[in-house]
Formats: structure tokens, sequence, C-alpha cells
């Protein structure tokens, strides 16, 4: 601070210099007030500021108010015999951004309506490798207004059911541990994907030649063409329960043997080789006496 010889003690003050790490800079795009502390109303009281030496102009009171980093100065002429001047460093917080975040795909299995679950905590290793640091805490919403103002996050990010049909914008917000208040937001979309067709095959059918209703020779592979209907990359297995077929357990490998004579209902799992998605169908088998 600078004050004129022969002046009383108007001095300005600034402040101290506003660093990046200090504590008090501010995110970019907020606004700080400097203030002089000097009343305005005094008369003949001039205020002049600077931004790196240059006169701002139409700026002629005790306060400014900035949002660019900057050294900045004031001169403050009281009276003809009364000046005094001060001058401020400051940085502000710009968040890192991130763009670009890959699609994230889930299956829509056994039922194609649109839904699926979603590990949205998968995207954060693409957050971080576009980060300097891993210290940054990520969470993630439904809206951009949400996302903003850190509400209705997503409490099971990896378990997220879609609330949007086949495709669905999430945002994510990452806030350095160094500074909290500071934070960017990035979005990716969610997608289904579609399992393999299904359609229903034609019966298979045997002969009953002890005629007890039970067959010890179905061929199930015999359908597998028929099932795939001219699909690729897809593996085909047989279950006796909707449970064993949706969990892919209990597959029959060998000649099946029917356990409820005259008809019984199989069931059939179609699982994507590519994408691990699985859809079901049933099979009938009859026994002809």
């Amino acid at each position: 601070v600078f004050l004129e010889a022969g002046s009383f003690d108007l001095g300005v003050n600034l402040g101290d210099d506003i660093l990046i790490g200090s504590g008090n800079e501010e995110c970019i795009g907020n606004e700080i007030i400097l203030d002089t502390q000097i009343d305005d109303t005094l008369e003949e009281t001039i205020f002049n500021w600077f931004k790196d030496g240059a006169i701002i102009d139409d700026e002629n009171s005790s306060t400014l108010n900035i949002s660019e980093a900057g050294t900045y100065s004031v001169d403050v002429i009281i009276s003809e015999n009364c000046t005094t001047t001060d001058e401020i460093f400051i940085e502000f917080f710009i968040p890192e951004e991130v763009d670009n975040l890959p699609t994230l795909n889930s299956c829509d299995n056994f039922d194609i309506d649109g839904y699926g679950v979603f590990d949205l905590n998968a995207q954060d290793t693409n957050i971080i490798n576009q980060l300097t640091s891993n210290e940054f805490t990520i969470t993630y919403y439904e809206s951009e207004d949400d996302a903003i103002n850190d509400n209705n996050v997503i409490e099971n990010p990896s378990g997220f059911d879609n609330t949007i049909a086949f495709s669905q914008i999430i945002f994510a917000r990452i806030v350095p541990n160094s500074n909290p208040t500071c934070y960017s937001v990035s979005n990716f979309l969610i997608e289904t994907i579609n399992p393999p067709e299904v359609i229903v095959p034609t019966a298979l059918e045997e002969c009953d030649d002890d005629y007890d209703g039970i067959v010890s020779y179905f061929d199930l592979s015999q359908k597998t063409d028929e099932v795939l209907n001219g699909q690729t990359g897809i593996v085909v297995s047989y279950h006796e329960s909707i449970e064993d077929a949706e969990n892919n357990t209990n597959g029959i490998v060998d000649l099946y043997t029917n356990t409820t004579a005259d008809t019984q209902t199989l069931h059939v799992r179609l699982e994507d080789n590519e994408t691990g998605c699985a859809a079901t169908t049933t099979l009938e088998l009859v026994i002809n006496p």
C-alpha cells in the first residue's frame, strides 16, 4: 500500500493475494469482490481500477466485482494531497473437464423392453483417465440440473435400473477433493443390448414303443438349427426349468428322457457369444403312441 507523504491514514488494503491452494480461491464463474474499505460517498474521491496495468473503464466505486484471473490494482484519490494505492494478484480454480465418455451397455435379457441393470461405476476409470490425478469424488445423476445442484444422487450406481427405455443420458458430477466447492459435469449414454431373436420351434416328436409315455432318446440337437433361425454366434442350450435356462445351469447335454408322460415343455436358452446377452424360448416334446 502506498500513501503519499503528509496524508493521514486512509491507506487502502485489498488483502493478500488469492492463489489456487490458498483455501480462499473461488471457482471460475464465481465472483470476488475487491473492497477498498473507503467510503465512496466522500466528495471528490476518485477510484481508478486497473487489471494487468490497464485501466478498467467505467469503474469508479470503492468496490470491484471480478471474475477473471489477473493482477488488480486501485488508485484512490481522496484529495490533491491524499492518494493511496494497492495491488492484488488473483487466481480462479478451473475444474478439469471430461468429455467423450464411452457408452455403457447392459443386456436387455429375456424381456425385450429396453430395461437393464447398469454398473455406472464402470465409468469411473474412464473419467479418472482424463484427469490429472485420482483425487476426485464422482457421483451420478439422471438430470443435468441434479448434477449441478447435487440433488437426487443415484444411490446405487453399481446396480442402476435405467428409467428411460433402451437409451438414457447419465450425468457425472466430478469434484476435486482439494476444492470440494468446485466441480465439473460430464455425461454419457447407457444403452440396452437386445438379446438373440427367438422363435418357438415346432414340437420334437418320438414314438412310444412300450406305451408308457416315456422316451429315452430325445435328441434335442435336432432342433438347434430351427431355434437359431439363421442367426450365428449364438450358443443354444436346453433346460428343464425356466430358472435353469435364465441362470444357465443344469443344461441337458445328452439324449434326453422326458420326465412327464406324453408331453413335456423344455426351455431353450440362446446366448450371444460376443455380448453374453441371452433370451429363452420353449420346446415341446411329444410322445406318440
